[in-house]
Formats: structure tokens, sequence, C-alpha cells
């Protein structure tokens, strides 16, 4: 059946779109986070923060996504934590925290943008996956794997890092740091 398959080239083709716009915003959140760390003195979370960063840098695998979004998930609360306790900042910490504001917002407003993109691919890919018959199943399903990983979750972290976007900039501004990098309007990758 080839339109079967020239269906099943299509999703794997949209998926690598939808991965790419993911990883770069991943990538930017993740990046942002490393400096948010040092900001705050959390040498730990900054090493674990900059391997996953690196990882992003290459190819990624689902499991490497697993791995790097769970990372900045916890990195996000220790952050948001920080932030919520009114932590002071030096100036070595005030300067780490102007250059991850625009990382991160740029992270998010992708992250933002891929959210219609993302509901889009998995609805037609869960057609694909109805229409592939008993057959063709399970290769499509590995073949679609990165991209059913990704796309449930983007409505979660946009909700999550819009949430702590606002914390971030919040914090900024009550402590006299320069926030005008998260207002950045030039975000778009493509």
């Amino acid at each position: 059946n080839s339109t079967a398959s020239s269906d099943a080239a299509s999703a794997a083709k949209s998926q690598d779109a939808l991965a790419n716009r993911f990883n770069k915003a991943l990538f930017n959140i993740v990046a942002a986070q490393e400096k948010f760390a040092l900001a705050f003195g959390m040498a730990e979370e900054a090493a674990e923060l900059e391997a996953q960063k690196n990882l992003l840098a290459g190819s990624p695998s689902k499991d490497d996504y697993k791995r790097a979004l769970a990372v900045s998930s916890a990195a996000n609360e220790k952050i948001t934590e920080a932030t919520a306790t009114q932590a002071t900042l030096g100036v070595e910490g005030k300067t780490k925290y102007v250059e991850a504001l625009p990382l991160y917002a740029k992270g998010t407003y992708n992250l933002v943008k891929l959210g219609p993109e993302a509901s889009k691919w998995l609805t037609s890919a869960q057609a694909e996956i109805k229409g592939a018959g008993v057959m063709g199943l399970a290769s499509l399903k590995k073949k679609l794997d990165v991209g059913l990983f990704i796309a449930p979750k983007v409505p979660g972290l946009i909700k999550n890092f819009t949430s702590a976007s606002g914390k971030l900039v919040s914090y900024g501004k009550s402590n006299d740091i320069d926030t005008s990098g998260a207002n950045e309007a030039r975000f778009d990758d493509e």
C-alpha cells in the first residue's frame, strides 16, 4: 500500500521539524537553567544541566530527551524555590541571571510556538497509526517514537515554563536585575 508508506514518510518527515523546534527550545531552556543555577550557587545542578545541554547539542534520542526533561524539571523547581525565598545575588550572580533570561524566554517562546504544531502532528500521526494496519503498526510506531514522546508533553511544558518565566522576571525586577532581555521580540528560530 503506497499511500500508507508515503503517509508514514510524511509523518516521519514532519516529526523531524517537530523534534528540531523542541530541541532548540529545550536547549535554550537548559542553557538558561545552567546560568540560573550558577547565579544561585547551585554548582551540582549547573554541572548536570551542562551535561544535558551538551547532549541536546548533538543528535538526541528519546531517552536523551527524557533525561534532559527530568533534569530540567528538577532544576526548575530549585530555581523557582530560590526566587520564591528571595535569595540575594551578588554581582556575578546578577550577571548570570541577566545572561539567562533571554535564553529562557527564547526557549519558552519556541515551546509555545510548538504547541499547535505538536497538537496537529499528534492528530496526524495517530490517524496514520490507525490506518497502518496490523503489519505496519509496530514499525510506524517505532519510526514515530520521538514525536509520540514529545507531542503529548508540550502543553504541560508550556504551562510550566511560562509560569516559571513570569516568576523569574518578577524576581529580577524586585531585585534590581535588568529583565529587559526577557522581552526580546526576535525569538523565532525560523
